[in-house]
């Protein structure tokens, strides 16, 4: 309904009612009864308890519902209901109770066009009451409303308290009996409880949206719904998405675009924040330029809201030019370098690769590694002298700068934190100061650099378990996590010892940019209170996260501004620089587009990459390419 028409019902009403939840207030899970899994797994901390909390919940509730209370139960009921079916105590049964009240007052929220309606009425005295068919009492219901931000000064009829309900119609007898001859217009999200029973009084009634319901109508949801478990982790990504997000709002479909930007993304770099906590270890965590611009402040922050010490750690310049060109010392560490993989010019690839500039035609030829390696060695035989005697004092640089490091911090072995993919970096390093450092990635490859040398590798997800929409789109992940600084080509040490960082000028990060990293960063913070509050009890699905990523980005839902801002440089695999084209939703460069990726079948997608493994592995080089720009075109 027009919200102009709803305000003409109002003005012309003397009293306006309302329904109390999923019209007041909503709560941050999917479900009721998701509220009970919260309620367990406080209630195990707390109390010990060894029963499920939520079956024994709902169970109790259904023996009421059945028996000749119907819905006219109270809170009190349910918990005798279990108190005698477990032989509970006096004490515990009230401490679940008072824990099953605090878990509902922690999810709950207001709706946010609903409560600016509620206190315009109330500024102006306009007589307001409350109907709700609940097993909460009056006081109990005001303590939740209060904290959501609505005045309670208001009269409430609370079906448990008066033995009658909505739905039957008899709650609504007994308003329309103490209020004879008063116009009254109801507002609710119910068909039959909060519309057609009003009706059925003389009534006026507005039918407003129930955000679930809203929420299954949505292709996101056919995305997302096979998460719909009653987990608590899922149901709390669910619940926030659907009811405090993007369906929040009684009268208009907009929503807050900056809390849906933070769960967009902050999901997934919540799950890795949880994960690093997890696998903590005695090794110093090297916080990799340039995601250590988010990941380290975000990892500490996460932590001191957890009350969680963190692992030691530093910030840590490094890249994988920076490495690349410290580790050629020899001609052994040259082959090694052509078997990583590139697609460019000769000239690009000592100069980004070796750190070795030298502009001779025949070095403008474009290969493809590690399968014209060959042919690379013939072409730059004649410099690989050089390349080889600018490279040693990079690579004691980096010795002495790792070194230095682990001494500051007390440790003696050092694990790089990074976005991942195949750990060239860490492989790199590891060559370079002759011990193997760990790893510890977000996402990687099937195929990770560094094991062929037995070093650590760990990961939060990995091809080798699955497709990963992240991973499939991490031009487009890597462009939202730009940093307001560019890529270290180099690090050295002056004569007086101190390390010196040589970086290229990228363009600095754009506003909407900066704005949605803020976003990920409050989601976080957020998700960081909850790890503290269930003292890590519970996490939620990685592919939940990644397929909330991927489900957003591809049903537009994100601001217009935010992927046209996308920019990333990858000169390092001589693609140049990458940009966003908003007109066919792809990252582009001069030579090549990669569209969003988007499979709502995973098993289908898992066939067309079979295909490419096989395509890419035994394809002869002169008809790679053409191969490759059919596939983007037309497959992937």
């Amino acid at each position: 309904m027009d919200y102009s028409k709803i305000q003409k019902l109002i003005d012309s009403s003397d009293i306006v009612s309302f329904d109390v939840f999923d019209t007041l207030i909503t709560r941050q899970v999917l479900h009721p009864a998701d509220v009970f899994s919260l309620t367990d797994i406080i209630a195990k901390q707390m109390l010990s308890i060894e029963f499920n909390f939520r079956n024994a919940r709902t169970e109790a509730e259904k023996e009421l519902i059945d028996s000749d209370k119907k819905f006219c139960y109270n809170l009190s009921d349910i918990h005798r209901i279990i108190k005698k079916r477990f032989r509970l105590s006096d004490e515990l049964s009230k401490k679940l109770l008072d824990i099953e009240l605090e878990s509902e007052e922690r999810v709950t929220c207001a709706r946010k066009d609903v409560l600016e309606l509620f206190l315009s009425l109330h500024n102006t005295g306009k007589k307001i009451i409350l109907v709700s068919d609940m097993y909460l009492s009056s006081d109990q219901i005001k303590h939740l409303l209060i904290k959501c931000g609505y005045p309670v000064d208001v009269e409430l009829f609370v079906s448990n308290e008066y033995g009658k309900v909505k739905s039957d119609g008899s709650l609504w007898k007994e308003i329309a009996d103490t209020f004879k001859g008063k116009k009254i217009v109801h507002i609710g999200d119910n068909k039959l409880s909060d519309f057609v029973a009003v009706k059925k009084i003389g009534q006026k009634s507005v039918l407003i949206n129930n955000p679930v319901e809203s929420f299954f109508c949505t292709k996101l949801y056919k995305l997302l719904g096979k998460y719909d478990t009653g987990e608590f982790g899922n149901s709390l990504i669910l619940g926030k998405l659907c009811n405090e997000i993007l369906f929040n709002n009684a009268f208009s479909s907009d929503y807050d675009y900056n809390a849906l930007t933070g769960i967009w993304t902050g999901a997934a770099l919540a799950c890795f924040m949880r994960w690093l906590i997890k696998n903590r270890d005695d090794s110093l965590l090297l916080f990799v330029t340039r995601e250590c611009y988010i990941f380290q402040p975000m990892y500490l922050e996460y932590c001191k809201i957890a009350g969680i010490e963190p692992q030691k750690n530093t910030r840590f310049y490094t890249s994988r030019q920076a490495a690349s060109i410290a580790s050629v010392t020899s001609l052994d560490d040259l082959k090694d370098l052509l078997e990583i993989e590139y697609e460019g010019t000769i000239e690009n690839f000592i100069l980004t690769r070796c750190g070795y500039k030298c502009e001779k035609d025949e070095l403008k030829e474009t290969v493809r590694l590690p399968k014209d390696k060959e042919a690379v060695l013939e072409k730059i035989k004649d410099i690989i002298d050089d390349i080889i005697a600018i490279s040693v004092p990079r690579k004691l640089a980096y010795v002495n700068y790792i070194d230095q490091c682990c001494k500051n911090a007390g440790c003696k072995e050092a694990t790089i934190v990074d976005i991942g993919y195949r750990g060239t970096t860490q492989y790199l390093l590891s060559k370079i100061c002759g011990k193997k450092i760990g790893g510890k990635y977000f996402i990687a490859d099937n195929i990770v650099y560094p094991e062929k040398i037995d070093c650590e590798v760990k990961y939060l997800s990995s091809r080798k378990n699955g497709l990963h929409p992240i991973y499939d789109n991490i031009s487009f992940f890597e462009g939202i996590l730009q940093v307001p600084y560019g890529q270290l080509l180099e690090l050295s040490q002056n004569e007086d010892g101190k390390f010196e960082m040589t970086f290229n000028n990228a363009k600095q990060t754009a506003p909407e940019i900066i704005s949605a990293q803020s976003d990920f960063f409050e989601y976080a913070k957020s998700d960081a209170e909850w790890y503290a509050y269930t003292k890590g009890e519970f996490d939620y699905s990685l592919d939940l996260a990644e397929d909330l990523w991927m489900g957003l980005a591809y049903y537009n839902f994100l601001p217009d501004g935010l992927f046209g801002s996308l920019s990333l440089d990858d000169e390092f695999n001589g693609l140049d620089k990458w940009s966003y084209n908003p007109k066919k939703h792809r990252m582009e460069n001069k030579s090549f587009s990669i569209p969003f990726i988007f499979y709502g079948n995973r098993a289908g997608q898992s066939f067309k990459e079979s295909i490419k493994t096989i395509v890419k592995k035994y394809s002869p080089a002169f008809i790679y390419q053409p191969l490759k720009l059919f596939w983007l075109k037309f497959i992937k």
